[in-house]
């Protein structure tokens, strides 16, 4: 990071961020996950304490809790705000994101590392030790699709690019699934990274995607052209990058160097923010983010000057 930020010089009038608030609600047990609702008004989080929070940030306090039996690794609010699905060590489940967090139900999806809402918010997807991403109907509570990865790999992450299309990960290769027919929407996207992809994000058109991993590398690829526009070695391993929820000019990549980055597509280090332990996941509506870390802290951020 020392030495991107060496190399370019960040224009005056460059996006800034900075933590408006910090959250100990784990009991310094690290957090894996957490997810901002759509309006901004409350997030989710869960981690190593098997345990959901749900927090409303205009009144600072938890509003409900989920006890879970395995740790939290995933979760996603739906479109709508009105429900959340999280991903265990064993399993995904289902929570009505009211004030009571009841558990609607759980699923058998192995160690669900990563999950998506699709935008009719009727259908999530997860990536899981189970070989495969499942897409699953969020009122029957079943699995009505299948993608098989190469080899009955773990999937590590997955991302819907459009109602039809679903992106996912195993190892170093990135695949597209067509939900309506079952079949490649796409040619693989194969010899970009040298390890496991942790996290992909697709932009709000549909038209490109970004993934980084244990390799470091933050990687662009254009589509419609399967081409790669852009590579910044970030020199340690990430855990997340998604498009930035203000403008998709920019991005945001987060991982072991205790750091939530922002970058732009001329490569440029735009801004960054130590949140004092490793980031496990950033999430983003606007100009708030909300970030977790490895030592128990959820982050809350903003962005300015954008």
């Amino acid at each position: 990071i020392d030495s991107v930020k060496n190399t370019f010089a960040v224009p005056r009038s460059a996006p800034t961020v900075k933590v408006v608030n910090s959250y100990s609600l784990h009991n310094q047990l690290a957090v894996y996950t957490v997810s901002l609702s759509n309006d901004n008004t409350k997030f989710v989080s869960g981690g190593r304490g098997k345990r959901a929070v749900l927090y409303d940030i205009a009144s600072d306090k938890v509003v409900a809790t989920y006890k879970a039996s395995k740790f939290i690794l995933s979760s996603a609010y739906s479109p709508t705000d009105d429900k959340v699905v999280f991903g265990t060590e064993k399993d995904a489940g289902l929570l009505d994101a009211g004030n009571n967090m009841k558990l609607k139900y759980t699923v058998p999806a192995g160690k669900v590392y990563n999950t998506d809402y699709f935008p009719c918010g009727k259908r999530f997807v997860t990536a899981s030790t189970f070989g495969a991403s499942l897409i699953w109907d969020t009122e029957r509570a079943r699995s009505f699709a299948k993608f098989e990865s190469h080899k009955g790999k773990p999937v590590f992450s997955c991302t819907v690019l459009n109602p039809n299309v679903v992106c996912c990960s195993q190892e170093s290769v990135i695949s597209f699934y067509d939900t309506r027919t079952g079949k490649p929407a796409m040619n693989d996207l194969s010899g970009y990274h040298t390890a496991c992809i942790w996290s992909l994000d697709g932009s709000s058109n549909g038209n490109e995607l970004l993934s980084t991993g244990q390799d470091g590398k933050v990687l662009l690829f254009d589509l419609r052209a399967g081409k790669k526009l852009l590579h910044v070695d970030m020199r340690q391993p990430m855990h997340h990058v998604s498009f930035a929820g203000f403008s998709d000019r920019y991005f945001v990549t987060s991982g072991r160097n205790y750091e939530v980055v922002v970058l732009d597509r001329s490569s440029t280090l735009v801004c960054s923010q130590n949140l004092g332990g490793t980031v496990y996941k950033v999430t983003q509506t606007g100009n708030q983010a909300i970030g977790c870390t490895v030592s128990g802290d959820v982050k809350r951020m903003r962005f300015e000057n954008i």
